[in-house]
């Protein structure tokens, strides 16, 4: 099928004068619909389109964003992975500004543009590089320590401002309904998750956690999301839906293999980043993904807030989608 759509798409440039996209640009997924990274902000995606040939087989610009995202339940999706901080948590950036504050008061020379690029990495690994930039490697057990004291002591305080997102427990609440696992995944070590998900709770609500030190490798590898599925003993990754806030959460998700990773504008990153990052779709929380009906009838159905992409669903003209 995706030869066959190669084939068409190749055609459709050629006679209508539309730029060719990198063939990796295009991807069908398991479910059959095909998506294209146009590379278009959604900006230029709420434009109108220009006028083309009726019979022009594929627009590759100013297409219209979805108005509707298709229910987990109607994808298979059977285990939901999310990010802690800055797409289930509300911490405000904390841990970025506790983590850049703690190296800078060492010393380093940490920039806010190299920094940034670290968004949703392993916190060590992220003081590991730092360390090596600034010839300062002796320096990563002590400094990492201390960003952990830090961190403990500004999240946990007796007035913390770290909160759960709203409307995550109801959320939580209609995938268990589902039938679908909820996984969280993370870079904080485990002392510092396991006390989030007992402060806010999250317990109850979820099925299971994984931090980035229990697997070895943090985002973008993808061990975190392979942890969660050994757990829950999910066979295949297009039954996966993974969300997250930075452009590792998205690499993470497509490393591991699942199509259906989710970017959250309610923490670190911007809509650009996260669809450079190859974003399925990109929403303002994760509580914008409809559920959808359980088989047993157990979840509620959800109207879903228009999402924010670029990675339109295009008809061509033999029918294929």
């Amino acid at each position: 099928a995706l030869l066959k759509l190669q084939f068409l798409y190749l055609i459709g440039c050629s006679r209508h004068s539309i730029p060719r996209l990198n063939m990796t640009q295009i991807r069908v997924l398991p479910d059959g619909e095909v998506v294209i990274n146009t590379g278009v902000h959604a900006e230029a995606a709420a434009a109108p389109a220009a006028p083309r040939d009726a019979g022009a087989p594929l627009a590759l610009a100013g297409a219209p964003r979805s108005t509707a995202l298709t229910p987990l339940v109607e994808l298979g999706i059977k285990l939901c992975v999310f990010d802690m901080a800055g797409t289930t948590v509300d911490e405000g950036g904390l841990v970025y500004d506790t983590l850049k504050r703690v190296m800078r008061e060492e010393g380093w020379n940490v920039p806010d543009d190299e920094f940034n690029a670290w968004h949703g990495a392993n916190k060590k690994e992220v003081v590991e590089y730092f360390a090596g930039t600034n010839g300062a490697k002796g320096r990563i057990d002590a400094v990492y320590q201390s960003f952990n004291d830090e961190l403990e002591a500004v999240y946990f305080k007796e007035d913390s401002p770290v909160k759960p997102m709203p409307g995550v427990y109801e959320y939580f609440e209609e995938l268990r309904a589902a039938g679908i696992k909820i996984g969280l995944d993370t870079g904080f070590p485990r002392k510092i998750a396991d006390h989030i998900i007992a402060q806010l709770n999250f317990g109850p609500y979820i099925d299971g956690s994984c931090v980035a030190m229990e697997v070895g490798h943090g985002r973008p590898y993808p061990y975190m999301v392979y942890n969660l599925m050994h757990k829950f003993a999910i066979e295949k990754a297009c039954q996966v839906a993974k969300f997250g806030d930075t452009n590792r959460d998205i690499e993470e998700g497509l490393n591991a293999g699942t199509p259906y990773v989710y970017g959250c504008l309610s923490g670190a990153d911007n809509e650009e980043t996260l669809l450079k990052a190859g974003a399925y779709r990109v929403v303002k929380t994760v509580m914008d993904v409809p559920v959808g009906g359980a088989p047993n009838g157990g979840a509620k159905k959800r109207k879903a807030e228009a999402p924010l992409n670029v990675f339109a669903k295009r008809k061509f003209a033999n029918g294929v989608h």
